[in-house]
């Protein structure tokens, strides 16, 4: 396929993934056991819209409205 058409499949299946990643950590938290998430888009948390144009801004406005935010992020 295509690079054009390869790349937004590519972006949708992580962005799908990721939510479903964070439906399961939900489901956990809802039954009070501690979800630790090895890694999480810390760019997505900071909202610098001019750092970021057109597609990854709605891809990151799609990840927050997906993926609830931590509670606590460690650097």
């Amino acid at each position: 396929l295509p690079n054009r058409v390869l790349r937004p499949l590519q972006a949708i299946n992580s962005l799908l993934d990721m939510a479903l990643r964070s439906r399961i950590g939900s489901y956990h938290r809802a039954r009070g056991r501690l979800v630790i998430f090895d890694r999480f888009l810390a760019r997505v948390m900071v909202r610098d819209r001019q750092s970021v144009a057109g597609y990854k801004r709605l891809q990151h406005w799609l990840i927050r409205k997906l993926c609830p935010m931590p509670d606590l992020v460690i650097f």
